[in-house]
């Protein structure tokens, strides 16, 4: 699917404290900057979702029904959320000075709204959605934050999984390319 980040179909979700502009998305819920109404229909085709902004797509998801679903790296559970954020940021700050402003100008605000989203039935929202809708991606390196446990739960069997190599938790050059042709090969 090229030029996806162009299409009106196609809406990006950001991880905690990042924005869809970072990554020159046309459509994008900076969910953490901006009071958007999750539970407004999205009209998308494909919801592209990277980290805690996962737990905001399946939210979404949940209510409507519609489109498929890009979970990256997703972040969907409290638990040890701190101590696993704390030890990624060790390993993974954003590469851009500007994001890391991003990131502590709207940590008080954006924490909150974190631990409201957490508190969904992520899990069981994955369960009800069909295989041909949902496409998990993780970055080899994401060591603390991406819940890897889903990979191995026999509820997500038939769900296309992929583990890209190189890739940390954060958004960056090896999943933005690498999704054109997953996007295509699994979903459209």
């Amino acid at each position: 699917m090229d030029n996806f980040k162009d299409s009106d179909k196609v809406l990006f979700i950001p991880g905690w404290f990042d924005s869809g502009s970072f990554y020159s998305y046309r459509r994008h819920a900076d969910i953490w900057e901006k009071n958007i109404d999750l539970e407004q229909d999205f009209h998308a085709d494909i919801i592209i979702a990277h980290s805690l902004g996962s737990a905001a797509a399946l939210y979404n998801f949940n209510i409507h029904k519609q489109g498929k679903l890009v979970l990256i790296n997703p972040v969907v559970s409290r638990k040890n959320l701190l101590i696993r954020w704390l030890q990624s940021m060790s390993h993974e700050l954003p590469d851009n000075f500007w994001q890391r402003f991003y990131l502590l100008f709207f940590l008080a605000p954006a924490v909150i709204k974190a631990w409201k989203l957490l508190r969904l039935p992520s899990r069981q929202i994955i369960k009800s959605i069909p295989s041909d809708k949902l496409l998990l991606v993780y970055g080899e390196k994401d060591r603390y934050l991406g819940e890897r446990d889903l990979i191995d739960s026999a509820l997500l069997s038939e769900v296309a999984i992929i583990e890209l190599k190189g890739a940390g938790h954060n958004y960056g050059t090896i999943i933005d390319q690498a999704l054109p042709g997953l996007i295509s090969k699994y979903l459209c």
